[in-house]
């Protein structure tokens, strides 16, 4: 069925897939996006990302790379736990006596790094590692929804070495490059494990990263940052009754830009905000095209995203610090667009964080977050070129609703080293 083959590109309840762990799933974001790369971030709901505050705003803004002195490495530690409970209401997938429920959510865990390193007063270097997309959508049986999307398996890493300069003390610019790489799995099940397709894929792809951020007086900042496109030609094999090929998926990831804010209203507490926009709708219509002329349609027709959040900080006492924040996020899914392997939906995140300073030298950070996901129903329609219910004429193959929630908990560590001697003036 090559209308039906559909698969969440993103975190649709909330995975993170971090490469470099050896995959996992991860927290809520939307798509196949991933938000939470950061401890520190998460435990105020990603309000502030792109504003400094902590070197692991480099996912965000790669000006961040100069927010700290000396050398410099944050590392975040998350597990997720995800849940989808799906339902089929009826269609003829239903009639045909397939089971009616099914959860397709799982327990993963992910990791994200950065590193910086102070070249000079003014030259930074970094190095990020998270990974921007991930899934993994897995039913716990064969049911009524298993024919248009089965397992559905996205797993990737970025490698982003950047450079920050200080153009002043309080304004600083920074670039970078990503290294993409992807790897995908997309299995539907047709009317038996043994009688579906499933396509795997991967490939490496580059773009850029490039922001600003400015301390516009002491104690404020705002920050700015963009993420590129990047295009990739999935090369791998395609599987169907009977056939076993060579196959390839051409797709191009979105461009991301982030703004975030740091004002500091009163000693010891800093309001925190962020806006970000996602260019989901470069996703339309996937084509996996095999060498012996079989393949699949995925139909996405995604639409571009929106997330904001809100947050505070409070400085406790000079060793803890409490954070905690709210986010929304408009999900570049909406009914027309979503089927059983995609059950993304727009969701509020709610976070509580903290961070305790060991040493001058060691910080440790934990954070808790809560994905609450409207209703998320969606309908199967038969006919090539599209699988949603568009037109009366098409036979309901599977229509029902997911229920979607996400738990996320998360450690980090960071690790400063300060030179003792002040640095020579760039030349």
């Amino acid at each position: 069925m090559t209308s039906g083959h559909h698969f969440k590109l993103g975190l649709t309840a909330g995975f993170l897939i971090y490469g470099m762990a050896g995959g996992g799933a991860a927290e809520a974001a939307d798509a196949f996006g991933l938000r939470p790369q950061s401890t520190y971030f998460l435990g105020a709901s990603n309000a502030g990302a792109a504003a400094g505050g902590d070197v692991s705003s480099v996912i965000w803004n790669s000006a961040a790379t100069t927010v700290a002195p000396g050398l410099t490495s944050s590392s975040s530690y998350t597990a997720i736990a995800v849940s989808l409970d799906e339902t089929a209401y009826g269609g003829e997938f239903v009639e045909a006596g397939l089971r009616r429920t099914t959860d397709s959510g799982t327990t993963r865990a992910a990791a994200a790094s950065v590193y910086t390193y102070q070249i000079n007063d003014q030259l930074y270097a970094g190095l990020a590692m998270y990974a921007p997309f991930g899934l993994v959508t897995k039913p716990d049986n064969y049911w009524a929804g298993s024919p248009a999307a089965s397992t559905q398996r996205i797993f990737s890493v970025d490698v982003n070495p950047t450079l920050g300069y200080k153009i002043t003390p309080n304004l600083s610019i920074g670039v970078g490059v990503q290294a993409l790489y992807y790897q995908t799995r997309l299995n539907s099940g047709a009317f038996g494990p043994l009688t579906g397709t499933a396509f795997r894929g991967e490939d490496w792809g580059v773009g850029g990263t490039a922001g600003l951020l400015w301390e516009v007086v002491p104690g404020t900042s705002v920050g700015i940052g963009y993420r590129s496109a990047v295009s990739l030609e999935l090369d791998g094999s395609y599987r169907g009754p009977g056939v076993y090929t060579r196959a390839t998926l051409d797709q191009t990831m979105p461009d991301q830009v982030t703004w975030s804010l740091r004002h500091a209203v009163l000693p010891g507490f800093t309001l925190l905000g962020t806006a970000q926009w996602e260019n989901w709708s470069r996703i339309d219509n996937l084509v996996v095209t095999s060498n012996s002329g079989a393949g699949t349609v995925i139909n996405l027709n995604l639409r571009d995203s929106w997330y904001f959040a809100v947050g505070a900080e409070y400085q406790y006492s000079p060793d803890i610090t409490i954070r905690a924040g709210i986010g929304y996020d408009s999900s570049p899914v909406t009914d027309f667009n979503r089927n059983p392997g995609l059950p993304d939906s727009n969701n509020v995140l709610l976070s509580l964080g903290g961070s305790y300073n060991w040493s001058q030298s060691i910080r440790l950070d934990a954070a808790y977050a809560h994905a609450f996901f409207d209703d998320a129903p969606f309908c199967i329609g038969s006919g090539a070129g599209t699988s949603h219910c568009v037109s009366s004429a098409q036979a309901v193959l599977v229509r029902g609703s997911s229920d979607n929630s996400a738990d996320v908990f998360s450690v980090g560590l960071k690790y400063s080293l300060v030179p003792a001697v002040e640095l020579e003036p760039y030349k």
